[in-house]
Formats: C-alpha cells, structure tokens, sequence
C-alpha cells in the first residue's frame, strides 16, 4: 500500500508540475470513436515524450492513461472516475496494466486510422479545389 501511494503522488506531483508549464503540450486528436469521445495529447516532461489518452464513456465514465514513450513504452498511469468515485492504477498493479496498455493500443490504432481518413479526405479535398480552380474557364469555351 505504501508503495502505491509513493508511486501516485509522485505521479501526480510530476503531472502537476508539467502542467505548471515545465512542459510542452500537442493535442494529437480530439473527437469520437464509436460512442466515447477520446482526446490524446503528447507531453514533454524535462525529457521522455509522454502520451495522456482521456476516453469519456456514454456512461459518465472517464478513463485517463499516461504512457512514457521510450525504446519499451510503457503505462505508467491510469485514472478511471465514475460516478465521483476515482481508483488509480500504477504499475503495482501488473496485470491490470496488461489489459490497460491492450485499450491504450486499441485506441492508439483507431487514432491512427482516422488520422489517415482525414488526411486522405483533406488530400482529396485539396485535390478537388484544384481540379475545379483548373476547370473554372472550361465553360466559356462552348
């Protein structure tokens, strides 16, 4: 117990500081994926690039995950508030970081995949206006 609590306030004295401006924030993605809305944003705290994955559930849940990005990422936190109730998960607790960093990529996956949709639909969208600034003359030649 004693352990959990030294890791989650060092976890929360570092996240607190790091929003305290020692770090640089990028929202990644910020919408839905399926019915939860899902934001990720990637923090640099002194060194390591950390990721903050926050998933809210249609049933007032809130998941927040922090991954240290390094040569083997790992999670290093995970919050789930519901109905005002908060438990915190660190890596004490492995075989629930198992299943945790499994959701994490889960995530992760879908990001990516609707990251490249919207590319690939602003890269058509470009591509459209272009064609049609090309075409906008064509109609006066009949």
């Amino acid at each position: 117990m004693k352990n959990k609590l030294t890791s989650l306030l060092t976890a929360s004295t570092l996240f607190i500081l790091g929003l305290n401006g020692c770090t640089s924030t990028r929202e990644v993605y910020n919408g839905d994926i399926g019915d939860d809305q899902v934001t990720l944003r990637e923090l640099r705290l002194f060194s390591p690039l950390k990721k903050e994955l926050t998933v809210r559930k249609p049933d007032e849940r809130k998941l927040t995950f922090i991954r240290v990005e390094s040569k083997n990422p790992f999670i290093r936190y995970v919050e789930i508030i519901k109905g005002g109730k908060t438990n915190v998960y660190t890596l004490d607790d492995k075989e629930f970081m198992v299943e945790a960093a499994n959701t994490f990529n889960d995530y992760i996956a879908r990001i990516s995949s609707s990251n490249a949709v919207s590319a690939k639909l602003k890269r058509n969208q470009n591509q459209s206006s272009y064609l049609a600034r090309q075409n906008e003359g064509i109609g006066d030649l009949k």
